[in-house]
């Protein structure tokens, strides 16, 4: 949400960073969490994590975080706009 906002205010730099970084720890965490499923429970219980994770918020915050991510990639320096 920071990251949203200081793109809102122009702060492109520094709301890259901070998406960066949230993107970056929600896919380690959600990596480590599927792993010690599977390490405990078998296949079963990692589909439970991947459902639960699919249909929480949490699970749409990581694909926005993503989706900004890309949506704020410099242009090129070759085209012109």
């Amino acid at each position: 949400m920071a990251g949203a906002l200081l793109f809102l205010k122009s702060h492109i730099t520094s709301g890259k960073l901070l998406v960066m970084v949230g993107t970056g720890q929600g896919i380690i965490t959600i990596a480590v969490g599927l792993i010690i499923e599977l390490l405990q429970g078998g296949i079963v219980y990692a589909n439970n994590y991947v459902l639960w994770l699919a249909t929480s918020a949490v699970g749409l915050g990581i694909v926005f975080s993503i989706v900004a991510r890309s949506i704020a990639k410099p242009a090129p320096s070759n085209v012109r706009g």
